[in-house]
């Protein structure tokens, strides 16, 4: 695969996520790590997902409901006691 070859392909740098498409040269434009069309362990196909703080939030809410519900319908008492 050459660089021509990789504009067309999904690449991205696996230290920052930068799109590595229509580079020059084989190196990240952003973080300045090398990558090899050629290896795919040296960049990833797609973008790695971020764990957003609304995700966080919302699972901590959840959590907290599931706690309060176990607390007041009286399973926490009925597993560990008083």
């Amino acid at each position: 695969m050459t660089v021509e070859t990789a504009t067309r392909s999904s690449m991205y740098c696996r230290r920052c996520r930068q799109d590595l498409a229509g580079l020059s040269e084989h190196r990240c434009s952003t973080c300045g790590a090398r990558f090899n069309p050629n290896n795919a362990r040296t960049y990833r196909r797609l973008p790695r997902r971020r764990v957003g703080a609304v995700e966080i939030i919302s699972l901590l809410l959840v959590l907290l409901g599931a706690a309060g519900w176990l607390h007041y319908s009286g399973w926490l008492t009925a597993l560990f006691g008083p």
